[in-house]
């Protein structure tokens, strides 16, 4: 064999095992036991709602004949475990939390029952189970105040008050204005992502969604959402557990077959005469009070207030202002309060 030829096989052996090594090196060097929690469908003994169609992972607390607050959290796939401050409002309410269908400790279910539809029958579904008569109260945090405001468009006569946390964007106007800055390709984030795909390898793969899930928990955040456009060091006490699937499905079904975006949250809220509250973060740069002002004309009645020292996640950043905000909304005083405080000034 000729020299030439020899150092050609040497460079194509070098090309093709330094991937091999380096995939090997970082399986090695990541070994160890990566658990991702179970759902009610392994695990019995979780909380758990039920309605005549569907079981979900969820709780309510406080008295049983005091008004309800029905909870919809973040996504498409996560799950309400941030969202638990929100307990301290039983005192005075009954409040609904629960994980959405096929994200958080929800069952896993079929592709074909996921959807912006179906989520929006199974909240009605709750709603109807659990206060069959009365109004009630949403609260709903950045993708779960997209579903609060269809829900409340769909039905406005079942509104008492609606609370939005930083409400993701509601149709496709409002889409255009942050999608762009949602784009991340920096090297941090995809080393990150390598580094966490590495070690859903060691995953157990008897939950055939439990290695996909496993890595949309890490990669799902987005910087620009914080304080300091850093993901917090205790990003994992924010979630049970992420639902790659349910986050695939939904996203892909605002899409045509052109790949343009259709979406419209806000049919039929010229019918819905509740004074909603927005409530923004002062850290979020992409979501944030600016944004969520221009998304109040979307409404009849709307007024946008700010969390001091957050970001998106406000009920684990400044949970006490948060709380006070919210107190005084379902309590009719939020905007008396506000009155008061302009006339002085």
């Amino acid at each position: 064999m000729s020299t030439p030829v020899k150092k050609w096989l040497f460079t194509l052996i070098a090309a093709l095992g330094l991937p091999v090594l380096i995939f090997l090196t970082l399986f090695i060097s990541t070994w160890g036991t990566y658990t991702v929690l179970p759902t009610i469908s392994e695990n019995t003994q979780l909380p758990t709602l039920k309605t005549t169609d569907f079981k979900v992972h969820g709780e309510v607390v406080g008295h049983e004949e005091a008004p309800l607050i029905v909870v919809i959290h973040d996504g498409p796939g996560s799950d309400y475990r941030s969202l638990l401050p929100l307990k301290a409002l039983a005192n005075t309410h009954r409040v609904l939390f629960y994980d959405q269908m096929g994200t958080g400790l929800s069952p896993r279910v079929s592709t074909e029952e996921l959807g912006i539809e179906q989520s929006l029958k199974r909240l009605s579904l709750l709603i109807d189970t659990f206060a069959p008569t009365e109004q009630v109260a949403l609260i709903g945090h950045g993708w779960g105040g997209m579903l609060a405001s269809a829900y409340a468009g769909a039905h406005p006569q079942r509104i008492r008050h609606m609370a939005l946390l930083e409400p993701g964007f509601l149709n496709d106007e409002m889409a255009g204005q942050v999608l762009p800055a949602l784009s991340r390709s920096s090297l941090g984030f995809i080393t990150s992502t390598i580094l966490r795909w590495v070690k859903a390898l060691h995953v157990d793969r008897s939950d055939p969604d439990a290695r996909e899930d496993f890595i949309f928990e890490r990669i799902r955040h987005q910087p620009l959402f914080y304080c300091d456009q850093e993901i917090p060091e205790n990003w994992s006490d924010y979630t049970w557990r992420s639902g790659f699937r349910s986050w695939k499905t939904i996203t892909q079904s605002t899409l045509d077959e052109r790949g343009k975006l259709h979406l419209d949250f806000t049919k039929g809220l010229d019918k819905l005469n509740t004074h909603v509250l927005i409530v923004a973060s002062a850290c979020n740069n992409v979501t944030g009070r600016s944004f969520q002002a221009r998304q109040t004309r979307l409404f009849k009645q709307a007024s946008v207030t700010q969390v001091e020292k957050s970001g998106h996640e406000l009920l684990m950043d400044n949970p006490t202002q948060t709380l006070t905000i919210l107190r005084a909304y379902f309590e009719d005083r939020y905007f008396e309060e506000e009155d008061r405080t302009e006339d002085a000034g």
